[in-house]
Order: C-alpha cells, then sequence, then structure tokens
C-alpha cells in the first residue's frame, strides 16, 4: 500500500494557534495521519502522510479556513510512512 505524503505552507498571521493546534491534532488523529504541523505566528508549515482519503479530507478542512484556502500541498508517494507519530507544535516567531 503507498503512503501520500504531503508538504506546503502558507505565511499568514495566525493569533488563535492554541485553538488551532487542539483542533488540528485531534483531526488529524481521528484519520491516523503521521507528520508534522507547525504553527508560527507568521503562518503554517505542513508535513503530514496518511491515506489519500485522509489527506485530502484535512486540506480540505485547513482550506475551508480563508487563511489556508489557497494552500498547495505538493504530494509525493512512499511505501511506508516517513513519520512515526503525529505532532502539532507551535514555534516562537522566526528571527530574521
Amino acid at each position: 500500500m503507498s503512503v501520500l505524503n504531503i508538504s506546503c505552507y502558507k505565511f499568514v498571521t495566525l493569533t488563535d494557534r492554541e485553538a488551532l493546534k487542539a483542533d488540528l491534532a485531534a483531526r488529524c488523529l481521528e484519520r491516523g495521519l503521521k507528520g508534522t504541523i507547525l504553527l508560527a505566528p507568521e503562518g503554517i508549515n505542513v508535513f503530514l502522510a496518511g491515506t489519500r482519503e485522509a489527506i485530502d479530507a484535512i486540506v480540505e478542512y485547513l482550506r475551508v479556513d480563508p487563511r489556508f484556502a489557497d494552500l498547495q500541498p505538493k504530494e509525493s508517494l512512499s511505501d511506508e510512512p516517513p513519520f512515526k507519530r503525529m505532532r502539532v507544535r507551535l514555534k516562537k516567531k522566526s528571527s530574521p
């Protein structure tokens, strides 16, 4: 079975990172996704792996939020999941 891997990012102001963290973690876990979502004050960075159905569902869910409506994930396939667990992390603001 092939595993679908995606990566994408979006520079956008995120003032509700704590709520996003809890919501995204729960939604990803219930779909069996593995990977990392980084939430920084200046945007989101997504690296996820799972079934086509699970990936499509989480991307569709993200795009409902106007801030992420134009996310364009890059896709690749692998034989095994490249990640061992699911993590949603809050990052501090990047330094220039």
